[in-house]
């Protein structure tokens, strides 16, 4: 019988035998290398909990393994042109609001929300184009944390820590080089730095509080994509007139004995 790979044992690293039969073919196949990773990272947090000590060799094998995860992180990371530039976005954002104190992770997303959605209602086009979902805080960019993550892999930015009232954290975006804006038309930039300067005196709880106003926000449910077009609604008081208005085809429908409310 021909032998089509090896089996690798990683039993005495990992506390179970993990087999894995490798292909020559597809030894290099990102899908056996996630399984790798995972199974490596499942075992080794399993022994910590049950208060095992993790030899050397096992310790380099989780290492191995997180690396590997980290990759597939980072090559999974950027989706597209649009995600490109939500990435430049997040830095130069970051490096304009670096002597804000209020700046943190909620306010850069409405920033950007604020930012994309007006440079639709206004030129037609988003900045970036990404979807926003609704999320607790108001709007965010769906895949935020990945593209976050890829910039930290690539030293471009780092996430500072700084704890606040009431047992809450804030955390700012530090940019580590700067952005490459040759893409964008000076009509973008120009949409960006009056939302920054727009949100600048706002905290985090009172930018949330303005996205919660938004039209597109209120007619979402939790982790629903916002649709871009819902710039266009809006949802203000009704006037004196329009009070009294509906009022009378009330008494209206109650005179002709039809049902009302």
């Amino acid at each position: 019988m021909e032998d089509r790979g090896k089996v690798f044992d990683f039993g005495n690293f990992c506390g179970k035998h993990l087999n894995f039969r490798v292909d020559p073919c597809t030894a290099r196949d990102e899908t056996w290398s996630r399984r790798f990773a995972v199974a490596v990272h499942r075992n080794s947090e399993k022994r910590v909990r049950m208060g095992r000590a993790i030899d050397p060799a096992e310790a380099l094998t989780r290492e191995l393994g997180e690396r590997v995860m980290a990759n597939i992180q980072i090559r999974e990371a950027l989706r597209g042109e649009g995600e490109a530039r939500l990435a430049e976005l997040i830095l130069y954002i970051s490096q304009k609001c670096v002597n804000d104190p209020k700046f943190g992770a909620t306010k850069l997303n409405k920033i950007l929300y604020f930012a994309d959605f007006m440079a639709y209602g206004t030129y037609g086009r988003p900045i970036t184009g990404v979807p926003y979902c609704h999320r607790e805080m108001g709007p965010a960019p769906q895949r935020l944390r990945l593209v976050r993550r890829y910039l930290e892999a690539n030293r471009a930015l780092i996430v500072q820590k700084k704890p606040l009232r009431e047992g809450r954290e804030q955390h700012r975006t530090i940019a580590l080089r700067n952005p490459d804006l040759r893409d964008f038309p000076p009509d973008d930039i120009a949409m960006v730095d009056g939302m920054i300067k727009f949100f600048w005196d706002l905290d985090a709880e009172d930018s949330s509080e303005l996205s919660h106003q938004m039209v597109g926000w209120n007619v979402t449910e939790m982790n629903e994509v916002i649709p871009y077009r819902s710039i266009f609604f809006s949802d203000p008081p009704l006037t004196v007139q329009e009070e009294e208005y509906a009022q009378t085809l009330v008494k209206r429908g109650l005179e002709r004995g039809l049902p009302v409310g």
